[in-house]
């Protein structure tokens, strides 16, 4: 019986991954806080929270400069009333962050997520492997433990690599779906006859548009010219009616298709979806090649 729900999901990703990558051993993140290394960064924090917390925040921040991000890859630890540490409590309620002036008690504390990856490297493993998002923020947990703990503490990290592979489901592709849209469609309401480029009025509408710029505010010319430009356009959308509603038609088709497309070119899905045949060429072959080629003669002691 597993404890909770992402026991039970690990659980099951490790059965279903054990004919490529043979036995996990699996254990949860917040049994790594009980650890040593796991006691002894929790006794860091409390020696001096801020240091921490700035060091956490900047390298956040040196990720964004890096890499020109519009938004930090985490959310930064709050300073002022009192300064947030890198960890959860879990409650009835839900989880929090916890903050300095609060006893730390590793029984009731699950580390967020660069603190997480950082235990991992530090004490749990020789190698860490990342998608591409991972890899992002894992970069900026490098930083920060540099930062907070000092080089030797940041060298001490194992190596991390990323795999990434596009492999996507045998789904239909629209190859030409429609591009006429919404925007298209309400530009071609307000004006039945094309434009030559499909942007600007047309040389109708302008005129007519012209013609109420030209008339004097508040004037019955005015309102006569805004009536001639409404019963112009009520005559367009009656004879061009049959037009309107295939292009109307069209952007369902359109919107549909992009849909479609959406899902059918995805990369992100659960690997349990795809064949056992396109995992092994696609991913796990291409993998053990990688990590071979990284293994010579030489490096063998």
């Amino acid at each position: 019986e597993s404890p909770c729900i992402a026991s039970q999901l690990g659980g099951a990703m490790a059965e279903l991954s054990e004919p490529f990558v043979g036995t996990i051993d699996r254990f949860g993140m917040s049994a790594m806080l009980a650890t040593p290394i796991g006691r002894h960064l929790l006794d860091r924090m409390q020696q001096d929270p801020r240091v921490c917390a700035e060091a956490f925040n900047a390298a956040l921040l040196d990720i964004r400069q890096a890499r020109r991000a519009r938004r930090l890859v985490a959310r930064p630890l709050a300073l002022d009333p009192v300064v947030e540490l890198p960890l959860w409590e879990t409650g009835p309620e839900g989880r929090r962050t916890v903050r300095a002036d609060e006893p730390l008690n590793p029984e009731r504390l699950r580390p967020k997520a660069l603190l997480a990856t950082a235990l991992v490297r530090l004490a749990g493993c020789d190698g860490f492997i990342h998608g591409l998002g991972g890899a992002v923020y894992d970069e900026a947990m490098e930083r920060w433990i540099e930062r907070w703990l000092g080089e030797t503490w940041a060298t001490a990290l194992a190596p991390r690599f990323t795999a990434t592979a596009t492999l996507r489901l045998p789904l239909p592709v629209s190859e030409n779906p429609v591009e006429f849209d919404a925007v298209d469609l309400r530009r071609r309401m307000h004006d039945p006859v094309p434009a030559t480029d499909g942007r600007n009025p047309s040389p109708q509408k302008r005129a007519l548009l012209e013609e109420i710029d030209a008339a004097p505010r508040n004037s019955s010319q005015r309102i006569d010219a805004f009536n001639a430009l409404q019963a112009w356009l009520e005559d367009g959308r009656r004879t061009q009616a049959g037009e309107l509603e295939h292009l109307a038609e069209q952007v369902v088709d359109n919107h549909r298709a992009a849909r479609s497309n959406a899902i059918a070119t995805a990369r992100d899905w659960a690997f349990p979806l795809h064949t056992h045949q396109s995992i092994t060429e696609f991913v796990a072959n291409p993998i053990r090649a990688a990590f071979a080629a990284q293994i010579t003669p030489s490096s063998v002691k």
